[in-house]
């Protein structure tokens, strides 16, 4: 959706590649955050080490707006 225009944001979950493969391949920005940076609640994780979400966006510009809006402390994140 993010290569077709179809989207200006996703996000997307990420354990080893989930995040930043697709979107090498696709032409588009994709960041792994460090994990606990952004919530982790209602992620079912592959690992609790490594599993987290991130932004992928057409412009290196945007993905830092968006991780801005993510990030942040939950309660509710294991």
């Amino acid at each position: 959706a993010m290569a077709a225009n179809l989207a200006s944001v996703a996000i997307g979950t990420e354990t080893d590649g989930s995040i930043v493969c697709p979107a090498a391949i696709n032409g588009v920005v994709g960041l792994k955050p460090t994990v606990g940076l952004v919530s982790r609640d209602g992620i079912i994780p592959i690992s609790f080490s490594q599993d987290t979400a991130g932004p992928m966006t057409r412009s290196v510009a945007d993905a830092a707006a968006v991780l801005t809006a993510i990030a942040g402390r939950d309660d509710a994140d294991p």
